[in-house]
């Protein structure tokens, strides 16, 4: 695990002002926060990460984590998950969120001890500011 941020940089394409309109435009309209301000960018194919032996990566399960209940709750619901879809034995773990302090506050309480990191969804980030 880094101490620092081992990419400080940002990704050249989100230093470009017209790049980042463009992208959170398209974000809005996916969210449903009004009509998009440019068009989609064309669709390109996926692209998979090969692994050393030269086979695909298999997604074993997708699952989701959801309530209606407050932040507090839900941290609670994290926790619980983690164990039970042996999550914590990934080699590496991140939490992708949104900015939001009880986000941070989830991670914190919930998800340092089993050696999650917290990364910042600039793009959702962008999209509000």
């Amino acid at each position: 695990m880094h101490t620092e941020d081992p990419r400080p940089e940002p990704p050249r394409r989100l230093l470009d002002r017209a790049q980042v309109a463009r992208l959170t435009a398209e974000r809005k309209t996916a969210w449903g926060a009004g009509p998009a301000v440019a068009r989609p960018a064309p669709e390109r194919p996926q692209r998979c990460r090969r692994r050393r032996d030269g086979r695909r990566p298999r997604k074993r399960v997708r699952t989701v984590v959801a309530t209606l209940q407050d932040s507090e709750a839900f941290g609670w619901q994290v926790a619980a998950a983690v164990p039970r879809r042996g999550l914590h034995r990934a080699a590496r773990k991140a939490c992708v969120c949104d900015g939001q302090k009880y986000n941070g506050s989830i991670w914190a309480l919930h998800l340092v001890a089993w050696g999650v990191i917290p990364v910042l969804d600039f793009l959702h980030l962008a999209v509000y500011l």
